[in-house]
């Protein structure tokens, strides 16, 4: 596990932007802190597109009215962590779970059918707190959910631990080097170098997630869904 100013530090040195001396790349302190806020960037973006199963958090609920918010808060309708993105929302009918289909949020008022019991659809978005706010094409309805969200990241700073696979530090000190390359002008060639391997190391991410079995984990009432080889569970990630 390393820290979030080791792998800042690697990646300037891999970019070519931070000498490298006694061993260790040093950075000033304007890099330091950009390069920090590319991790963090990295963090949020890559949680959003499911990069993170071990991220996963599950909530049930029965929803009234057509919508329901995800938060922390006592008396929500579905209580769990801020919600960063939804992978999956079932309805539960004729005794069996069902998957809803997802629309975009701008959409979703074009489907609000207030004779339906039972959405078919359902859209996300944010509210101004960060809670998620889900609203369901049936706008009268009465029924059972459950909601398989990405949870929201603390940001990082730089003596925290990136707990996470080997895989998932490579990546993402390509990804901040990706962006230091482009930040500070470098070659194409060295910049097409550097995604190429953020890329091919994402790649490889994704399809070792696309084989996940669900382990006996209770996070807050729900069961993490990670990779059959490896399971991860830290402060950060």
């Amino acid at each position: 596990m390393k820290k979030a100013i080791e792998l800042i530090r690697e990646a300037y040195a891999f970019a070519g932007i931070a000498p490298v001396s006694t061993g260790a790349p040093s950075l000033n302190g304007k890099m330091s802190e950009e390069g920090l806020g590319f991790l963090n960037e990295i963090l949020y973006k890559w949680n959003a597109e499911n990069y993170f199963p071990f991220t996963s958090n599950t909530v049930d609920g029965h929803v009234q009215g057509g919508e329901a918010i995800v938060s922390p808060d006592e008396g929500s309708v579905l209580q769990g962590p801020k919600p960063i993105n939804v992978n999956k929302v079932l309805c539960y009918r004729s005794n069996a779970w069902y998957t809803l289909s997802r629309v975009g949020y701008e959409n979703i008022w074009e489907r609000r059918n207030r004779e339906s019991s039972t959405p078919l659809y359902f859209a996300f978005t944010n509210d101004e707190y960060g809670n998620g706010r889900i609203v369901f094409d049936c706008e009268n309805g009465n029924f059972d959910v459950r909601v398989i969200y990405n949870k929201d990241l603390p940001s990082m700073d730089f003596n925290d631990e990136l707990t996470a696979p080997p895989q998932y530090e490579q990546a993402i000190k390509y990804g901040i080097a990706a962006l230091v390359c482009a930040r500070y002008g470098m070659p194409p060639d060295k910049q097409a170098n550097v995604e190429k391997l953020r890329d091919s190391i994402l790649t490889s991410i994704k399809k070792a997630n696309s084989f996940k079995h669900k382990i006996d984990m209770p996070v807050r009432g729900a069961v993490y869904e990670s990779p059959a080889d490896y399971v991860m569970c830290g402060r950060h990630l």
